[in-house]
């Protein structure tokens, strides 16, 4: 019998976030489907972790951990030092992967946070007789020209131009690479969205919306009387942070946007769901400050490529959205579903799909 190959990952993962959740979980089965079996690791950050258990109910972050240890495998490797790290990866793993998610992040500013300071694990800065990518990494707006030192700039090229392939999430993490690597850089999507029906679909008649705090009261008030007035209800989207009296399970998370008839609000990953189902989208853009500084928004970016009909707002922007604006974007949308459909096919994990095929 034919054993699976094996592919160590750094990503974020057991963190109190359901789109890291989702994202590991969905890179743990795309990397299943080619016969290769998914261990994750990280670094761990006493500094976030800290953060975590003032701002998000113990429960909650049980909930979290516990999905994680449910539907993945987990090593510690990534406690190693780079020596005895880059020993066991060429013992045990033919593949190591950085991704999904934020992991090309970068804040030279935030030194209590070694996995946001250059050179870190996410980056892969070792050498291994493992393939070595990246799967739909993102550097959150991260300008890597303020965020590397020049002393470590002939480093970074080297480091990045010793990937067997570089896959990102969005154009804005290509277009800084670039700058450094003379190699291909594929944009493939965030592998949420290959998650497709994760758990009960049962649709309902409501606009699932999560709110920023500056417009929740009036202007809340005001959206949800828009939207009883074309028929539908509201559910609330929490995140991680709001949820006390209960706790949420990611894929019910997922479920509650994936059943709804469209989403308005913040976040990332609640447009990914809604944009993977077909749904109408008004995106209040958490990464972009102004309309003319919007490239750097993965949001935006999320929205112009794979929701051409969706409707996104950068903070200054929302200072001044009405209400019937969104409500004539979702109409719009509702009334337009097959446009709204997502563009998101096969064919666009096709840089990683021919790579690990070639590699099986």
């Amino acid at each position: 019998m034919i054993q699976n190959k094996k592919a160590l990952v750094f990503t974020h993962f057991d963190v109190p976030n359901f789109g890291a959740n989702l994202q590991a979980h969905a890179v743990s089965k795309f990397l299943k489907s080619y016969s290769i079996d998914a261990y994750f690791t990280k670094i761990h950050s006493p500094a976030l972790e800290s953060k975590y258990k003032k701002c998000v109910s113990s429960a909650q972050l049980k909930m979290h951990k516990r999905f994680a240890e449910t539907n993945l495998e987990i090593s510690d490797i990534g406690k190693l030092d780079t020596n005895d790290l880059q020993a066991e990866i060429n013992s045990d793993f033919d593949f190591v992967v950085t991704g999904s998610d934020a992991v090309f992040k970068l804040d030279s500013n935030a030194q209590d946070r070694a996995e946001l300071v250059y050179p870190n694990h996410y980056w892969l800065p070792f050498e291994t007789s493992a393939k070595k990518f990246s799967f739909s990494a993102s550097s959150m707006g991260t300008i890597f020209s303020q965020n590397i030192p020049r002393s470590k700039t002939a480093h970074f090229r080297g480091v990045v131009e010793s990937f067997d392939l570089i896959t990102v999430r969005d154009r804005w993490t290509k277009s800084q690479l670039k700058k450094y690597v003379s190699k291909e850089v594929h944009i493939t999507p965030d592998p949420v969205f290959t998650l497709g029906n994760a758990g009960s679909r049962t649709y309902g008649d409501y606009i699932a919306i999560c709110l920023p705090k500056r417009l929740r009261g009036d202007w809340e008030k005001s959206l949800i009387t828009e939207i009883h007035r074309i028929g539908l209800d509201v559910k609330y989207v929490q995140t991680p942070e709001e949820i006390t009296d209960n706790v949420v399970d990611p894929l019910e998370w997922y479920n509650l946007i994936a059943n709804s008839k469209g989403y308005v609000g913040v976040r990332f990953h609640p447009i990914v769901i809604a944009i993977s189902n077909g749904l109408p989208v008004v995106a209040l853009d958490q990464y972009s400050k102004y309309p003319w500084n919007k490239q750097q928004s993965k949001t935006n970016d999320l929205v112009e490529r794979y929701a051409p009909n969706g409707y996104v707002a950068s903070k200054f922007e929302q200072f001044y959205l009405s209400t019937k604006t969104v409500m004539r974007s979702l109409s719009d949308q509702l009334d337009n579903q097959k446009e709204t459909k997502s563009v998101v096919t096969d064919a666009c994990f096709l840089p990683l799909a021919e790579f690990l095929s070639r590699n099986k």
